[in-house]
């Protein structure tokens, strides 16, 4: 039992949970808005199932844009966030013991090695950085030598820059190294304004906006 070969088409299976950390957030707000039963029941068992798949790609980065979605959905839309959470631990929950059901229960009962999948997941060191701050450090030194204009876009990618690594697996660092800090902050800025004027929008009438505004707040934060 190999989860790797259970959730294919993706050249690496992160990539899998990088696409899952906007759908299921966006799945989920939207079966919590006036959705017709039957479909509300085809909606949630599709984010279980998502939850299950999610679990089993062994990832960190999905859990962090969850929590992210939960405090965007806090600050954007007060009135429903609540409702939000409680579907996220209550999917994901059962998203859980599909889980174990799949990674140690369905093995046992059929008789195949399961020690692949429990190795790349639960018996995973989920402390290790993967090398990351060693490639977050590296961009810092960039940052560091290039700090107005950067050293072009994409340019982290070639190779000798940072070792074997295409990016340096963080935006703000990344933009910073390629376009420059004043370039990076402007973004960074741009993204408060925007986000300030997101929310002061939805309060302006919370009672339609919120409804419309949760699947796509939520879906954009995680991502």
């Amino acid at each position: 039992l190999d989860v790797w070969n259970i959730i294919d088409g993706f050249s690496n299976i992160r990539f899998y949970a990088q696409f899952l950390s906007w759908t299921l957030p966006f799945i989920l707000a939207y079966a919590y808005l006036n959705t017709k039963e039957r479909h509300r029941t085809l909606l949630l068992s599709i984010v279980v199932a998502s939850w299950t798949l999610v679990l089993m790609s062994g990832t960190r980065a999905f859990i962090f844009g969850i929590l992210c979605s939960l405090f965007s959905a806090a600050l954007f839309t007060p009135k429903l966030w609540i409702n939000y959470a409680k579907g996220l631990l209550i999917t994901g929950s059962f998203g859980l013991l599909g889980y174990f059901l799949l990674i140690y229960l369905l093995p046992l009962l059929i008789g195949i090695d399961n020690s692949l999948a429990v190795n790349s997941t639960a018996n995973r060191d989920f402390t290790n950085s993967s090398g990351r701050i060693a490639i977050w450090q590296d961009t810092l030194t960039i940052i560091i030598n290039h700090p107005f204009m950067g050293i072009g876009p994409m340019m982290t990618a070639m190779d000798g820059i940072l070792d074997d690594v295409a990016h340096p697996h963080n935006f703000p660092l990344q933009l910073a190294a390629e376009w420059g800090i004043p370039f990076a902050t402007l973004i960074l800025l741009s993204f408060i304004y925007a986000g300030i004027h997101w929310r002061n929008a939805i309060k302006e009438d919370p009672t339609h906006r919120e409804s419309l505004a949760l699947p796509i707040t939520v879906a954009t934060s995680s991502a």
